[in-house]
């Protein structure tokens, strides 16, 4: 075989072999890429003074407990009206400086033949809200960094309680009868009923809140959440019929905040100037850790290049400049700051979910400045009440951040 039937092979062998992966294994798939000009990460903090801030105990500004109220009973012809209910509330006796978490049921099954079974519930939930306005003054959103957050309290009781981060403004009222929402995934589980949720020692639980700490202090526009306390949630709560009486509800009180943290004194560089690149979800989208400028911990995910533009359409796991295809020697995976991905980490595992990222050209990734959840079609950027893919309103669309600077601000400009 001579030389250039040797080289044809190849390439072909490397095709197929190079298009088995991208097809089987959109996940693991990445390349090398020649990069743009950009400015180098060790340039990003140039002129930045890190000051160490003294570690800062807080005490709660705001505290309460919200109650709901739920009554149910069957509905048969010879039922009349519900044997007896709650005559009063249940709830704990209000002392301040402490909330209450927990639930209370009523159930009467009613006679043993031809009965009509009838049951009340009470649930609660206490928020705790802390005031971090000394700390946001020391510097602009994003140039602190904490370095540890701790939420320290003292139980009395043993029901087994979640405690949650506030998604709703309760400081400002909230309606009678309603639950305040918090994250559904637990910042921490405590208790002593299984083996989940771990009793607290006699002084007190200790918990890292670290993570909600920093989401704090960013806020939502630089890719974190509103600062609305945490919510402290009983195990049995809902609009059920329980078959049961019992209660379990605990109180806490003595609760302290301590925060350790850094700020910079002094604004840094801006980012390179970052492109609107739009990704579509996969079920098979594999979230992993990537290098990236200190001192984030940064994560991201390899995806399969769009060969046209991104408003003409995109396949599941697809990503692609939003007026043209990806060049073979651009970058074929996208990373930024673990600490911005609370929202599209998730979202993107499903095919529906389309978000558009501000990146610029790392060499060997794209390294993104923001996020906007998208449209399909159109690829038109959703504002705060549009409707979405299901039907569903949106709350939330849209962040925009300096990551790879904290702080700097990155401009969106078409490529």
């Amino acid at each position: 075989m001579n030389s250039r039937l040797r080289y044809a092979a190849s390439t072909l062998l490397g095709i197929s072999i190079a298009a088995i992966l991208l097809l089987g294994f959109p996940d693991v798939n990445s390349s090398r890429a020649k990069a743009r000009a950009v400015v180098p990460a060790a340039e990003l903090r140039t002129g930045t003074t890190a000051i160490a801030g003294e570690p800062v105990t807080l005490s709660p500004a705001s505290l309460k407990t919200w109650g709901h109220y739920f009554r149910w009973a069957e509905e048969h012809w010879y039922c009349g009206a519900p044997s007896h209910a709650f005559e009063v509330n249940p709830e704990p006796e209000a002392i301040p400086g402490s909330i209450v978490a927990g639930y209370h049921h009523r159930y009467d099954p009613g006679a043993a033949v031809a009965g009509c079974p009838d049951g009340d519930s009470f649930a609660y939930r206490g928020t705790v809200w802390f005031d971090l306005s000394d700390i946001e003054k020391k510097a602009a959103a994003l140039h602190v960094s904490v370095q540890s957050a701790t939420l320290h309290f003292k139980p009395s009781g043993e029901c087994p309680t979640e405690l949650l981060y506030a998604t709703a403004d309760w400081l400002k009222g909230y309606p009678d009868n309603t639950l305040v929402p918090g994250d559904p995934a637990p910042i921490a589980k405590f208790g002593a009923w299984t083996s989940s949720f771990a009793p607290c020692p006699p002084e007190g639980c200790t918990v890292d809140v670290k993570t909600v700490v920093n989401n704090w202090l960013a806020g939502e526009e630089h890719g974190g959440y509103a600062n609305y306390g945490f919510v402290f949630k009983g195990r049995q709560e809902g609009d059920s019929r329980f078959k049961e009486t019992f209660a379990c509800i605990n109180r806490y009180q003595d609760f302290t905040l301590t925060v350790d943290y850094t700020s910079d004194k002094e604004m840094v560089k801006s980012v390179p100037d970052s492109y609107p690149l739009v990704c579509r979800g996969t079920y098979a989208l594999k979230i992993m850790d990537f290098d990236g400028p200190v001192p984030f911990r940064w994560v991201g995910f390899n995806f399969i290049p769009g060969t046209g533009p991104a408003k003409n359409g995109l396949k599941a796991g697809q990503c692609s400049w939003l007026d043209r295809g990806m060049r073979a020697d651009e970058p074929d995976r996208l990373a930024q700051p673990i600490e911005y991905t609370q929202v599209w980490n998730k979202e993107l595992n499903s095919s529906d979910s389309y978000w558009t990222f501000n990146v610029y050209n790392a060499g060997d990734q794209l390294q993104a400045t923001g996020a906007e959840r998208s449209k399909n079609p159109g690829i038109d950027v959703a504002k705060p009440g549009d409707s979405i893919p299901g039907g569903d309103k949106l709350a939330v669309a849209k962040t925009n951040f300096a990551l790879a600077s904290r702080g700097a601000m990155a401009n969106s400009s078409p490529i």
